[in-house]
C-alpha cells in the first residue's frame, strides 16, 4: 500500500499558524473548520506535504484555539 501525501493546495487547506510543539493549525477551506496536524515525517497513512515535512492529522481544534 502507498502512503499518499497531498499538498495543502491538493487536500484543500490554508495554513493559519504552527505552535511551540510542531503543530500546525490547518484550515479545511471546504467546511471553515481548523484541525491540528503534526509533523511526522514519513508516516504510515494520508498526509499533507508541507515546508519540508509531512504532516498527520491529530485533532479538530477547540474553539478556544482560533487564530483571531
Amino acid at each position: 500500500m502507498d502512503t499518499k501525501y497531498e499538498t495543502l493546495k491538493e487536500a484543500g487547506y490554508k495554513f493559519i499558524r504552527k505552535d511551540e510543539t510542531n503543530g500546525y493549525l490547518l484550515q479545511d477551506l471546504e467546511t471553515k473548520k481548523l484541525e491540528w496536524w503534526f509533523a511526522n515525517k514519513n508516516h504510515a497513512g494520508y498526509g499533507i506535504k508541507f515546508r519540508g515535512t509531512h504532516l498527520e492529522f491529530a485533532r479538530s481544534a477547540d474553539d478556544n484555539e482560533a487564530p483571531f
